[in-house]
């Protein structure tokens, strides 16, 4: 590969990103021309000659915000960097980064947390531990999205983790308020249930919800109710959330990791390169759809990155980006290693594509590649063949089987799923027939207007088709839900909620 002179032109917008970084992220700050920053503050004015007023000394909600902007911008500056050294330059060229990375705002929350959970401690290690605070909302879609992808990591997580919640809704959360005073009324195994529970919820929550997990988990539902919507709790949770107010955070959610803030929209990259323990996770078995191209390795490994062909389309990738179901977990000059499902990959033997051409843009801008004539025979002959029908049902089938699979379980107490057993026939006689049919038969769907606190507890509304229970068609010639929550560990539950499918699953627990 030649390595040609840039024009004056051409290399002006990328020297202007990076002057511009640069003095976003303080042109008086020396660089050890590692990207990283020494000890002096960051000043940001002079009064009189002799005093000075630093970036510490701004709110911490303003030092976040300002954080949020410059983060963005070096990442916008690093793109673009990476861009041109990938089509100016040879692979084997010393890279070296000159913009020093933002000041990370430090976080101390002195409040106590909601709760906490954390990963065993490993006592033959000497490492300390590692604290990671969430200031968050169970009606906030994106900390659901946090909070179930860190409770699916805790296999492979570091030892010596601990997990540090706030409850933080905002004005704009529904029943986030509500919610946080229920659980500030419970404790122990009941606690942690209710909080799983409206993770799984991703946010959705009504107060159906709300009432029938109370009704489901905890221990003495009344005295929850009368709890919940005292006077004494509801002080109790707004001044908590004053008083986060006051010290600066205001933005749901809100990470920090060690007390430094992570950035806005970028959390589970963060999280994922800071707590995932390599040595926990086992050999990945079936061979990984990605294809490794080409990486780049200056000399801090966080600043590596890589070109992969992944979907037929070719993407820029760094330590912690998630494609798919796949993370990028780290980058060398000869290859790249993948986690998924907690397993590992190691990908290399690079694959040579003819036409293909740098993507522009950071991590998820995408290169088509088009398919290739044999491709159009073998989809031309799929559709001309008659057992192509049959492949579709069991492609359908086969990717039904893989999404209740991977269904997270609500856990259900069994000494509430007897009682309501024994009301079997009275639950039975709740549900009505429907006009669709399959087998024949009749599906069954409650009411729309009212249903019974069970169907509620399970996650259903009104006017909800039941299809499915543990892949049976349930239709009035043949109900097992009540049968299959009596005598299986495990239960899901298809069904059919304003013409699109809603799938449950549940496991009973002593």
């Amino acid at each position: 590969m030649q390595n040609p002179q840039i024009s004056k032109t051409h290399a002006f917008p990328y020297l202007f990103i990076l002057l511009l970084s640069l003095c976003l992220s303080g042109c008086d700050i020396q660089s050890d021309n590692t990207g990283s920053l020494n000890s002096q503050p960051l000043r940001l004015a002079t009064l009189n000659d002799n005093e000075t007023i630093d970036l510490e000394q701004l709110s911490l909600a303003d030092q976040i915000k300002l954080y949020n902007l410059r983060f963005q911008l070096n990442e916008l500056t690093l793109s673009a960097t990476r861009e041109q050294i990938e089509q100016q330059y040879q692979l084997g060229d010393a890279i070296t980064w000159l913009p020093p990375e933002p000041i990370t705002p430090s976080i101390q929350i002195k409040e106590q947390p909601s709760w906490t959970w954390a990963t065993p401690t490993n006592t033959a290690s000497s490492s300390t531990a590692t604290y990671v605070d969430i200031a968050c909302s169970y009606a906030s879609r994106p900390c659901a999205d946090i909070v179930n992808q860190l409770q699916d990591w805790m296999p492979v997580l570091k030892s010596n983790v601990e997990f540090r919640y706030y409850d933080l809704p905002q004005g704009y959360h529904r029943f986030g308020i509500e919610t946080a005073a229920v659980v500030s009324c419970l404790s122990g195994n009941a606690k942690q249930q209710f909080t799983d529970y409206l993770w799984q919820q991703q946010g959705q929550l009504d107060m159906a919800k709300i009432t029938g997990a109370i009704d489901l988990y905890s221990p003495n539902p009344d005295e929850t109710y009368q709890c919940m919507s005292s006077n004494d709790t509801l002080n109790y949770v707004r001044s908590r959330i004053e008083n986060l107010n006051k010290l600066g955070l205001s933005l749901t959610p809100t990470i920090a990791i060690n007390g430094q803030y992570v950035s806005r929209g970028y959390e589970l990259r963060h999280l994922f390169t800071e707590l995932i323990s390599t040595p926990q996770l086992t050999t990945m078995e079936t061979e990984s759809d990605v294809k490794w191209l080409h990486s780049w390795t200056p000399p801090n490994a966080d600043q590596n990155w890589a070109l992969v062909e992944y979907q037929g389309q070719v993407l820029r990738v760094t330590p912690g980006v998630k494609l798919g179901d796949y993370w990028v977990a780290g980058i060398q000059a000869s290859g790249l290693s993948l986690v998924k499902h907690h397993q590992i990959a190691w990908i290399s033997s690079p694959t040579t594509f003819a036409n293909a051409s740098t993507p522009n843009g950071l991590n998820d801008d995408l290169m088509n590649i088009s398919p290739s004539a044999d491709d159009t025979q073998d989809q031309l002959a799929s559709e001309e063949d008659p057992r192509s029908e049959d492949r579709g049902n069991m492609e359908h089938k086969a990717r039904y089987e893989a999404l209740i699979s991977e269904l997270k379980a609500v856990p259900l107490p069994q000494h509430w799923l007897e009682e309501q057993l024994m009301r079997q026939e009275e639950l039975e006689a709740s549900l009505f027939l429907t006009e669709a049919k399959v087998e024949g038969k009749s599906l069954v769907k409650l009411n729309h207007n009212e249903i019974d606190n069970f169907y509620t507890s399970l996650g259903m509304k009104p006017g909800d088709v039941i299809m499915r229970v543990n892949d049976q068609w349930i239709h009035e010639g043949n109900n097992v839900l009540f049968q299959s929550l009596s005598n299986e560990e495990r239960v899901t539950i298809s069904v059919m909620r304003k013409g699109l499918p809603v799938h449950l699953a549940f496991e009973t627990q002593p």
